[in-house]
């Protein structure tokens, strides 16, 4: 049995959704995806090490493939649909224990991220390609 934590839609894509759940069994949270409108779905967590948590997801407006995760082991950035993850998590970031990422609505290159307990909140900035 699993228990659904959080649920986000492709604002785009109306059949791409994705989930968080906590398995009940081995009291984890996974990350999984349909591509079907929720008829069926798979496991989306590619990238992401052993063990983490995914607490929230923030998907960019303008380039719907890429994807940010907030996680227990900081921030984590797909920018193939969920395919492949790389870590965000810099020097900077004095608390991994990410539960909320947002984007700038005016610089989508702009990532916050919140923090677990005294952690706060911290500003990450990328570099991006424009917009195909």
């Amino acid at each position: 049995m699993s228990l659904l934590k959080k649920i986000w839609g492709d604002p785009v894509w109306s059949k791409v959704i994705a989930a968080g759940i906590l398995a009940a069994v081995a009291a984890t949270v996974a990350l999984i995806k349909s591509t079907d409108g929720g008829t069926t779905w798979a496991r989306a967590e590619q990238g992401l090490p052993p063990g983490t948590e995914v607490r929230d997801l923030a998907i960019d407006p303008e380039r719907t493939a890429t994807h940010y995760a907030a996680t227990n082991r900081g921030v984590f950035v797909s920018e193939d649909a969920g395919a492949h993850r790389l870590s965000l998590t810099k020097k900077g970031l004095t608390n991994r224990d990410v539960v909320r990422v947002s984007l700038d609505p005016f610089d989508p290159a702009t990532i916050y991220a919140g923090t677990r307990g005294d952690g706060g909140l911290f500003v990450i900035t990328r570099s991006l390609r424009p917009a195909a």
